[in-house]
This record gives structure tokens, sequence and C-alpha cells, in this order.
């Protein structure tokens, strides 16, 4: 795949204009007034999304972000147009908040060395997964002085799974379901986060990532059963069918 980005010819979408049908969402960027008290405009390139190379810094503007155009994904063009119609259904003032999370998913996506495909439900909730894998390791990084808050990782993920939903039929809370919520409980992360110790904490994220392996392994490269699970300090358990689990 060759990088020959240049600056694709965009249309210009207003926010307030709810009655016009999105007809090219890879092309649509989306344009508002800063505020109900502001006459400054601003804009977000949400059709970039559609191509697997794009300029990752810039996004916000009237000319949009270079692409590849050779490199547009057709199966990432109805999930956009799901991702304009969410953004319209808020308010102005969220739009680029809600912009940002979304450009974060996508960048992160774009940035695996695994292809991952916008119209494979399996695929994508393995991403979601490994994502939220990876937010969780910037949580603990912010405790040595980087990586990101848990507010912020909270919104990373929940971005996310909208993406997922909107690709895939499902459900947010659905989505959510296939791996720990990193959210805020009485100023710590739910899930592994919570568990009374180092140690304790290191098995259970060790388990977890076993567990995501092993479904990607057998789901999306077509791995097979048995399911291999494996936990320190407990045997391995092998998975056959629904109801059919013994240990090694």
């Amino acid at each position: 795949m060759h990088n020959k980005r240049e600056y694709r010819p965009v249309i210009l979408l207003d926010f307030y204009n709810t009655k016009t049908e999105v007809l090219r969402p890879e092309l649509v960027v989306i344009e508002f007034l800063q505020s109900k008290t502001s006459s400054r405009c601003r804009a977000v390139d949400v059709g970039c999304f559609c191509y697997l190379s794009r300029d990752k810094v810039a996004g916000k503007g009237f000319a949009g972000a270079a692409v590849d155009q050779s490199t547009l994904d057709v199966n990432r063009v109805p999930i956009v147009r799901g991702i304009i119609e969410n953004l319209r259904s808020g308010s102005t003032a969220s739009v680029e908040r809600k912009y940002s999370v979304f450009k974060k998913f996508y960048d992160w996506i774009d940035d695996q060395d695994e292809h991952i495909v916008f119209n494979e439900t399996d695929s994508l909730t393995s991403a979601y997964c490994q994502y939220t894998l990876h937010l969780h390791q910037m949580v603990n990084l912010s405790q040595v002085g980087g990586g990101i808050s848990k507010n912020t990782a909270e919104g990373y993920q929940k971005g996310a799974a909208i993406v997922v939903s909107l690709a895939s039929g499902l459900t947010v809370e659905k989505v959510q379901s296939f791996t720990m919520l990193l959210r805020r409980s009485r100023g710590r992360i739910d899930g592994p986060g919570n568990l009374s110790s180092q140690e304790e904490r290191s098995r259970t994220f060790s388990a977890l990532v076993n567990f995501i392996d092993e479904v990607h392994r057998s789901v999306v490269m077509g791995g097979g059963l048995p399911l291999k699970f494996s936990s320190p300090n407990d045997e391995d358990f092998y998975y056959y069918t629904p109801g059919q689990v013994r240990a090694k």
C-alpha cells in the first residue's frame, strides 16, 4: 500500500440542516458554530475515517484531512454515515469531543499490524477487546507520569463501543459486555484495578489477555476448538463445546 496522500474534494455538511441526506459519507466534513453565542465556524472531517491511510494529525478544518484515495474501504462507509448522524444528534458543544473519541479508535485500529474488517462482527469485537486492554495499560502508565486518566479511558472506550455498535447492529450495552468496563467507581476503575494486590491484578490481566487471544484464534482466524484457557497458578482448561469443559 502506498501512501500518496492528497486533499480530496469534500462536501461541507451544515450541522443544523438535518434534512440533508448524506449520499457520500467518505467526503463529508461537518461544519458548525462553535457555540450558540459565537459566530465562529468549526469543522471536523468525519469522511476521512473511510480511508486506511490519512493524515491523523489533521482533520479539523474546512479542507479536511489529506488521504490516500486508493485506500478507501467501502465497508467503513455505512458506519461513517452512522457516526455523522450520531454527531448531529447532540449539540454543537459536543461535536469536537465526540469526534476526537471516535478518531482515537480509528487511529488505533489503523496502527495495528492486523487488518480489522469492518463488516465482520467478530473482527471488530475482538479489536474492541484489544483496544480496552490498550486503554487499561495507558491508565496504568498514568501512575508513573504518563498515559491517560481513568475518566479519559472511559470516554475512549464508550466511543469505541458506539463505532462497533454502528458496524455490527449490536447494542452498545452488548458490545460493552464483551470485556471489562473502564469506568470510575469511587475513584477507581471497575475490574482488575479494584483487586486487592498488584499480584492479583497481574494474574487477572494475564488470564484476560489469554482469553481474548484464544477467542480471536478460534473465531476470527478459524482455529476451531478446543479453546485453551490458561491462568497463572491454575491448571489449563480446555473448552470443547457448550456445556463441556474439562481440565487438562
